[in-house]
């Protein structure tokens, strides 16, 4: 819980500091790293995951405009991280 509320209060303080149209993202990986084993998409875990969050920070719905999807590459070592591609979230100011 402790690391949600971390999350919240970031997406929230950066929020509000967002001019009209300004885009906000962040890529939190060892949360999605280890969150993306239980889900079968990315889509699925934006959805339950992410949103959530998004919304318990002040951020309107209108304004999730949702997320993109790149390839990375992880070392092998990685305890985090494992897999091939990785989710960024993003968010229109209204």
């Amino acid at each position: 819980m402790q690391k949600n509320n971390i999350l919240i209060n970031f997406i929230k303080n950066a929020y509000q500091l967002l001019k009209s149209d300004g885009i906000l993202t962040y890529c939190n990986l060892t949360s999605t790293g280890v969150l993306k084993n239980n889900y079968d998409s990315w889509e699925a875990l934006f959805n339950e995951t992410q949103i959530p969050h998004l919304i318990a920070a002040g951020v309107p719905e209108d304004d999730i405009k949702g997320f993109i999807v790149f390839k990375v590459s992880p070392p092998i070592t990685c305890r985090y991280f494992q897999h091939k591609t990785a989710m960024i979230p993003i968010i229109v100011k209204g």
